[in-house]
């Protein structure tokens, strides 16, 4: 994910656990340094997030096979997330709800024309 801000990251391994979510940011090193229009220098990054079990050393394990969580982390935010319901299948529903709900009124409107 791309990332601006006036002081890069202290480090390419970051842990950050909550509760019982453990989330690993990694930094490749790659920047690319602007000013803003206030004058300071900014710096646009790629930090990549990927979430994992916490486990003892998990910055080192992750350090000592970089390249390997780099790309893991990679694939898992380029994937895209397919929406369950289209909304060409989202109008059908609507469209089937709605037929079923006209032929209830029917339905309804017979009994009690029938009930009278």
């Amino acid at each position: 994910m791309k990332t601006r801000n006036t002081a890069l990251p202290p480090a390419r391994v970051i842990v950050d656990t909550r509760g019982e979510k453990t989330t690993v940011a990694l930094w490749n090193g790659a920047f690319m340094e602007t000013v803003n229009q206030d004058g300071l220098v900014e710096y646009e990054y790629d930090v990549l997030h990927i979430e994992t079990r916490l486990r003892p050393n998990l910055e080192e394990i992750v350090e000592s096979n970089f390249d390997v969580w780099y790309e893991a982390a990679k694939n898992i935010e380029e994937t895209p997330i397919e929406p369950k319901l289209t909304l060409e299948k989202l109008a059908e529903k609507m469209f089937v709800t709605q037929k079923q709900l006209e032929t209830s009124q029917e339905a309804l409107d017979f009994i009690i024309m029938e009930g009278m």
